[in-house]
């Protein structure tokens, strides 16, 4: 690719709702690759969907970083036309307010994330948009992300992972392990012990609960696995339980991948920007609360990732 800065602009009239703009999101991958000459894997691409979602209203939108030249043509012919599944739709396409972003530098840094899962991720689980729209804003920090899926699946699998050194859960920075209630108590004890071998030599290992107990039994089952996996050293094993990834990203219930996906790549950021930020500087409304304080007065509400900010040491 050049060496020539990429150009922001603006994608309007997407789909809001979630599922559809997935499908719009691929459709203007291929056509915007087209358009540029690149392969899809050099077009970087966010979508985005703001509204109220259950009374049917809402905005889908988008940001695309293209070559100058591509970029000037798009916005000169005002829209792109693209492939919804077996239909084809038009996007706005605009001039973004923003400066142009450049191209990661070549000495960029890389950070590449393993992930395991005790369970097989099924053909719904759409990584590829999710990590790449993660790929694109890391980019903007010259910071290049990779998420590399294990093979091997199941309890017994990834507690084999976890005690090869060969294997990308030891072999990357970070290590991500998904898991659901209904792992058996063997396997579980199984999978503790690995875990415990692996952070005792410094491993990052970060366990997301990926799923909600269906009966009693499994919710027993999760929260004494859960309290098994705190008493490892926090500074290396860090757990997420189902109730906090919904309460800190309300996507969950609908998209649980989209919400494994942000704690993965914020517990990334974590890693490798906690020893040089020395500043947080934050706003306070609907940023540190939910409202504004001049109008609610002290009775604003501090929950769910509000909450969750505050704690943040």
């Amino acid at each position: 690719m050049s060496d020539a800065p990429l150009v922001e602009v603006w994608l309007g009239s997407l789909p809001h709702d979630p599922s559809a703009l997935k499908i719009a999101r691929q459709g203007l991958l291929e056509a915007l690759a087209d358009s540029c000459g690149l392969p899809q894997s050099h077009i970087q691409l966010r979508c985005h969907t703001k509204g109220t979602l259950e009374d049917g209203e809402g905005l889908g939108f988008g940001y695309a970083w293209l070559p100058p030249k591509a970029a000037e043509a798009l916005v000169e012919a005002g829209t792109v036309e693209y492939s919804m599944g077996q239909s084809q739709a038009r996007a706005a396409v605009r001039a973004s307010r923003g400066n142009g972003t450049p191209a990661p530098r070549d000495g960029a840094e890389d950070l590449s994330v393993a992930l395991a899962s005790t369970f097989q991720l099924g053909p719904d689980a759409d990584l590829t948009g999710l990590v790449a729209s993660w790929q694109a804003l890391f980019s903007l920090a010259h910071v290049r992300v990779q998420l590399r899926v294990c093979e091997k699946f199941g309890p017994a699998g990834v507690a084999q992972l976890l005690r090869s050194r060969k294997s990308l859960l030891w072999r990357l920075p970070l290590a991500a392990v998904l898991w659901r209630p209904e792992v058996a108590p063997a396997a579980s004890e199984s999978l503790l012990a690995a875990a415990r071998v692996a952070t005792s030599e410094g491993r990052v290992i970060l366990f997301l609960q990926a799923k909600e107990g269906g009966n009693c039994r499994e919710l027993e089952a999760a929260s004494n696995f859960r309290e098994s996996l705190r008493q490892l050293d926090p500074a290396v094993c860090n757990v997420t339980s189902w109730s906090d990834l919904k309460r800190i990203y309300t996507c969950a219930e609908e998209d649980p991948m989209a919400a494994v996906c942000a704690m993965v790549f914020r517990r990334a950021a974590a890693l490798l920007w906690s020893s040089q930020v020395k500043v947080f500087v934050s706003d306070c409304d609907y940023t540190l609360w939910e409202g504004a304080i001049s109008e609610e007065g002290l009775q604003v509400e501090i929950s769910g990732p509000y909450l969750e900010l505050q704690r943040y040491p």
